[in-house]
């Protein structure tokens, strides 16, 4: 996990080095109930509420694959607010 400043944004991104996205569409895994969990049990529903979340403190987000089976880098940015 890493925060940082670029600019007039506060990024905090989140690296993994799990299986990547799987054959996953990177503009689809924001939707709700996507979710590569092949479990009944599993929703899809938690980067669905950041994409929300974000979108309301109308910041970006997205992520990326560090390789294509290796790991992701899911990354928010969200504006500062100069008094």
């Amino acid at each position: 996990m890493s925060v940082r400043r670029v600019k007039q944004w506060c990024e905090v991104s989140v690296s993994d080095n799990g299986p990547g996205l799987q054959g996953l569409d990177p503009k689809e895994i924001f939707n709700p109930g996507v979710s590569s969990k092949g479990s009944s049990s599993v929703h899809g529903y938690g980067l669905s509420a950041v994409a929300w979340a974000v979108n309301y403190w109308k910041g970006e987000y997205g992520v990326d694959a560090i390789e294509s089976d290796s790991g992701c880098r899911f990354w928010v940015r969200i504006p500062l607010f100069e008094k």
